[in-house]
């Protein structure tokens, strides 16, 4: 998918690349989505990284550094939120489906176990529940509350940082202690008593 700067014209099909500074990560995928796509339209040039991640790559289109980025749509939507000074532009290539990778001697056993298992989830309506907690509500920070979010990051967080770094280092963390009742609450068992505060 190709994203670029907010403040350009929009970006909807590769006609509108030219004279763009592109970038993305070499060895991605997505330069070779580019590489084919300039055998249909020579002038388009770009630069490529390895050693760049999508965070990087998306902070240097909102900062001007390139005018846009290709990268894959999923990358964009957990990033987009952080920068909401880049906007979404087309697909470049053929949708791609994510696919899970197995030993190639160790036989089918773990194959079969992981397709069970996503099988379940999917059945269970688990697998919908996770796609729409982590991808389905992408958009929901327009503009300025993206905006708002990153100031209210930046100003308070620092205040915090002390508290979550000791946090870890608890008997029982805060999370461990909601993940157990999250798991105990399916079951039907009542609700705990709320956690231990923070001593400030």
């Amino acid at each position: 998918m190709l994203v670029y700067r907010r403040g350009l014209p929009p970006v909807n099909e590769p006609e509108g690349l030219a004279g763009l500074e592109i970038g993305t990560i070499r060895g991605s995928g997505a330069d070779q989505a580019l590489r084919e796509l300039q055998a249909e339209y020579p002038e388009l040039g770009w630069r490529e990284s390895p050693d760049v991640e999508v965070p990087e790559l998306l902070s240097r289109v909102e900062s001007g550094n390139l005018d846009a980025a290709v990268v894959y749509d999923h990358q964009f939507r957990i990033n987009r939120i952080f920068f909401p000074g880049v906007e979404r532009g087309f697909t470049i290539g053929q949708p791609l489906s994510m696919a899970w990778a197995f030993p190639a001697h160790g036989g089918l056993r773990l194959q079969q176990e992981a397709n069970r298992f996503l099988q379940q989830l999917q059945q269970e309506g688990v697998l919908d529940e996770l796609v729409d907690r982590h991808f389905g509500h992408d958009d929901y920070l327009e503009y300025v509350g993206a905006r708002v979010f990153i100031a209210h990051l930046h100003e308070r967080l620092p205040d915090y940082t002390a508290l979550f770094r000791e946090a870890p280092a608890t008997p029982v963390s805060i999370g461990d202690y909601w993940r157990h009742w999250a798991t105990r609450s399916r079951t039907g068992t009542p609700r705990p008593p709320p956690p231990p505060a923070f001593a400030a």
